[in-house]
């Protein structure tokens, strides 16, 4: 009996070897997002974490529990906050208007503009008059203007 050689597999066309090319790169693509992105994903936010969190330490920052975000009534006042100035809990159900303000924003509607994504710039009454109109240009630079500023009696300073 004659050993027959193995027939050669049929020669593909230009058109089948680019389809197989791009099914074997889709291929690839896929066990990349699939696997290889989140893994990423995960030593990223874990290697921020331990990065960030000497850093906020050093600066003396906390995090304080969240209060919720329940609307009050229109004008009902709510003292309760968990620190000054506020930053989360019941609130204002009208926002203030975004852009500079000269005078101390009521608690509950400048929680509910937190909530809005506004940028505070808080600082003390007694800050040098040439601090507080750079801080006022800064607000107004805006596009649209997202930050306000306004005096706070009760922020601290803190020497550098």
């Amino acid at each position: 009996m004659e050993a027959r050689c193995p027939r050669p597999p049929p020669r593909l066309s230009v058109a089948e070897r680019v389809a197989a090319k791009r099914r074997q790169q889709i291929r690839t693509l896929t066990v990349a997002m699939v696997v290889v992105l989140p893994v990423g994903l995960v030593a990223v936010l874990l290697q921020r974490d331990r990065t960030r969190s000497p850093a906020l330490r050093a600066l003396g920052a906390r995090t304080l529990p969240d209060q919720g975000r329940q609307h009050l009534k229109a004008g009902q006042p709510f003292t309760a906050y968990n620190s000054t100035p506020s930053t989360s809990g019941p609130h204002d159900p009208h926002p203030a208007p975004c852009g500079v303000s000269s005078q101390p924003i009521p608690n509950p509607v400048q929680v509910h503009d937190l909530e809005h994504g506004v940028v505070m710039v808080q600082y003390r009454p007694d800050l040098d008059a040439g601090q507080v109109r750079a801080l006022e240009t800064l607000a107004r630079a805006r596009s649209p203007p997202m930050s306000s500023s306004r005096p706070t009696p009760d922020c601290l300073s803190r020497s550098r």
